[in-house]
C-alpha cells in the first residue's frame, strides 16, 4: 500500500521469490485507523 505521500507499508523481497512483509509502519497505521486518530 502506498498513500499520498509514497510511505510504503509492505517490503518486497526480491530474493525470495516476491514475498511481502508488513512493515512496523503498516502495524502503527492499522491502530491510526483503528482508533479513528487517538492515541493509545
Amino acid at each position: 500500500m502506498v498513500t499520498k505521500n509514497n510511505t510504503v507499508f509492505v517490503y518486497v523481497d526480491h530474493q525470495q521469490e516476491l514475498a511481502r512483509k508488513r512493515k512496523k509502519s503498516f502495524f502503527w497505521y492499522q491502530n491510526v485507523i483503528a482508533s479513528r486518530g487517538k492515541q493509545r
